[in-house]
């Protein structure tokens, strides 16, 4: 019989506390992500009046600037130590940058009012491009060491859950947050340009705060060291019960064993990683799922306003003057759903495995994006429903997504700041080259253009993430089951 001693023993140094700040370490990110994926295309192209052209490079200028240096933040943030860990640097350095040049991003262009018409295109294209690519610079910075903390402080595939749910769903927090706001700007203010001026503002405020907090009481090196030690005694335990799964610790000194000296002496590098098949796997299934939900969200209110004419608004000129409050509601709807689902994961996950759970993500996606392609404007209500589904399947691909990408790293954590950055950057790249081209290749005003680009490419999107998963292999992962007061090796 096995020995269950161990079973009640705590892995970790998190506190309940430390857990749920850990969870909202990442809202400064995530409101203003709301913010540039639900508006920022309609706030440049409809709100400032500016040609799609801009707006289109605008996005592709930002998402460029995030991918390329988010897996140098990855490399780097592996191989840098401080006193304060090696995460929590870069941290610090995007909060330093992204409230400032997020602040930009939707106020107007100041100097385009001293310059004739023929130079105006160019002075917002830089103006614009330059705020754009500096804030996503310090989002990515904030991302990938938030989120490649996660194998650094505890060793537990439970815990690690936790964790990514608490931050999914405060990711879904956000963006409804951010919905309500709007929601109450508009239909409080008449000057579309003073309404989104006061929401960045809002989100930067209340972003900072939260982000001061997570720097103040996150202690990297001390949660680091405990869920090191924790490694150790995991796979000694899992030695003595026959079971063969190899455990090793994050530790800078390694154990007394031969077998893991030597395991020891073999650093994971980023050019490890790249001879990985499964890291390529892993990230286009991630990629995937971020590129549905961004279409999605992105083009959103050019389908609320060219196919369905909400608030008799039917052209960009008539939204210039005056914004349709469904541009908020019905986002909103969308995130509502994923919201609730978010907190249904990890119990769903307990008994049915990611890949089915991707799967069924897929297929709700899908059921919402079909009608999409038919609804008229007199059945601008069927959207609610519609969003809800949309919300419940984006839950499902995130989410998972995710966890293929944390089990994959695994116990390699001081390397995988590396796989969060070198995946981030293929889902920067493409979101932002999709949308790149659906604003300067097609019309914005154009019903049956929409239709295909919000019905359509989810659609196209998910189903390919569905086919990446089945060649996922199987990761085990450390599982404590106290329900069943045994011990469980997940895949």
């Amino acid at each position: 019989m096995a020995d269950t001693s161990l079973l009640n023993t705590k892995y970790d140094g998190l506190t309940t506390f430390s857990t749920w700040l850990y969870g909202v370490g990442h809202v400064l990110n995530d409101l203003c992500a709301a913010c540039w994926f639900n508006y920022l295309l309609y706030y440049i192209a409809v709100v400032q009046n500016q040609s799609n052209a801009v707006a289109g490079t605008v996005i592709l200028v930002g998402q460029l600037a995030d991918g390329i240096f988010t897996p140098i933040v990855g490399l780097y943030s592996d191989k840098v130590k401080t006193r304060i860990g090696r995460r929590k640097p870069w941290y610090i350095l995007g909060t330093l940058i992204v409230p400032i040049c997020f602040f930009f991003v939707f106020e107007e262009c100041y100097p385009c009012s001293s310059v004739n018409e023929t130079h105006r295109f160019a002075v917002s294209l830089i103006w614009y491009s330059f705020f754009a690519a500096m804030f996503n610079i310090g989002w990515a910075s904030i991302q990938i060491s938030h989120m490649s903390l996660i194998p650094s402080l505890t060793p537990i595939k439970e815990t690690k859950d936790k964790l990514i749910g608490i931050r999914n769903g405060f990711t879904y927090i956000s963006n409804i947050a951010v919905l309500i706001l709007a929601f109450i700007l508009i239909k409080t203010l008449n000057e579309p340009d003073l309404q989104f001026s006061i929401l960045s503002i809002i989100v930067i405020v209340i972003g900072l705060i939260i982000n001061i907090l997570f720097i103040v009481f996150i202690d990297e090196i001390e949660l680091s060291k405990i869920a090191q030690s924790s490694y150790r005694n995991l796979g000694s335990f899992l030695e003595s019960q026959g079971v063969n799964v190899s455990i090793t610790s994050e530790s800078e000194n390694p154990g007394n064993n031969s077998q893991q000296k030597n395991e020891d002496k073999e650093k994971v590098t980023w050019k490890t990683w790249m001879k990985q098949s499964q890291l390529y796997v892993v990230g286009a299934s991630y990629t995937l799922s971020r590129l549905s939900n961004n279409v999605a969200t992105a083009m959103m209110p050019f389908y609320l306003t060219a196919v369905l004419h909400v608030g008799g608004v039917e052209t960009t000129d008539e939204a210039h003057t005056r914004t349709p409050w469904q541009i908020a509601i019905i986002p909103l709807c969308l995130y509502v759903g994923s919201t609730g689902m978010s907190f249904f994961i990890k119990t769903i996950g307990e008994r049915i495995s990611r890949k089915i759970q991707f799967m069924i993500g897929v297929g709700f996606i899908m059921l919402a994006s079909v009608p999409m392609f038919f609804l008229a404007p007199e059945q601008e209500y069927a959207m609610i429903p519609l969003a809800f589904v949309y919300g419940i399947g984006f839950s499902f691909t995130l989410n998972n997504s995710m966890g293929f990408v944390a089990a994959f790293v695994g116990k390699n954590g001081k390397s995988g700041a590396f796989v969060w950055g070198f995946i981030s950057l293929f889902d920067k790249f493409s979101s932002g080259i999709a949308l790149f081209m659906l604003t300067n290749f097609g019309d914005l005003n154009s019903a049956e253009y929409i239709r295909i680009a919000v019905g359509g490419l989810p659609i196209i999107a998910s189903v390919a993430g569905g086919l990446s998963i089945l060649f996922i292999k199987d990761v085990h992962e450390f599982s404590i089951a106290r329900r069943n007061s045994k011990l469980a090796i997940n895949s």
